[in-house]
């Protein structure tokens, strides 16, 4: 099974990022990409950006201490992804595509995820990075041209229905909730409750616990959904 360490799994997110700057020119991708581009300087990769760094070693170690197996590193980059991504309308539909899917694939199957293009990508960046030969580039900017996502994200769903009515999806209305609670826990960061209410939501759910809220979720969405 491939494993990546943390220094490479940052260069196959930024090398996914570029794929798609390299696919459509995006600007919010090509902001974004101006800040983790790696640069060699006497064979050590620095970062023009250490808030970028500093960020990325957290996401990466709250997944654990050891080398990451590729899912694991695509749940690091939906993290970072989120962050500085966030799917707000100052951003370009390219993007906020890129953050739906990054968030829904995290939800998939493994059978699931394998079939979607961007997953595809992610492999593909991952794999493009575990060759010796990408880290003997003399080159000063360690992106690679021909590793270019063929297939953009789908778009995600509409939330204006053409009569003026919203809609929002269900994964779509999770990151509202789990924002909504959030936004108050910052306010009163001792309160057990919500603590307890935003731990057993997070989405990589591990305990019997948490996948039953999660299909308690599921079912009262879909209840509501449908009045």
């Amino acid at each position: 099974m491939l494993r990546l360490d943390i220094d490479k799994t940052f260069f196959a997110m930024a090398q996914f990022y570029y794929s798609y700057f390299q696919a459509a020119g995006d600007d919010s991708l090509g902001s974004l990409i101006g800040g983790i581009a790696i640069y060699r300087n006497d064979d050590i990769g620095e970062l023009f950006n250490q808030g970028y760094a500093d960020d990325w070693r957290k996401i990466y170690y709250s997944l654990g201490s050891e080398d990451h197996t590729v899912f694991e590193g695509f749940q690091a980059v939906n993290q970072f992804t989120n962050e500085y991504l966030p799917d707000v309308d100052i951003f370009t539909d390219l993007a906020r595509n890129l953050v739906y899917a990054t968030r829904i694939i995290c939800e998939m199957s493994a059978s699931e995820r394998e079939t979607h293009p961007v997953w595809q990508q992610w492999v593909t960046s991952c794999e493009w990075v575990s060759n010796p030969e990408v880290f003997k580039i003399e080159a000063v900017e360690l992106f690679d041209d021909d590793v270019q996502a063929e297939v953009l994200p789908p778009a995600r769903p509409i939330m204006d229905d053409g009569g003026g009515k919203k809609t929002i999806d269900e994964m779509q209305t999770y990151f509202i909730m789990m924002d909504f609670l959030k936004t108050y826990y910052a306010i009163a960061p001792d309160n057990r409750d919500l603590e307890k209410v935003i731990g057993e939501f997070i989405l990589e759910r591990k305990t019997q616990n948490q996948k039953n809220l999660w299909y308690s979720w599921k079912d009262y969405f879909d209840d509501v959904s449908k009045r």
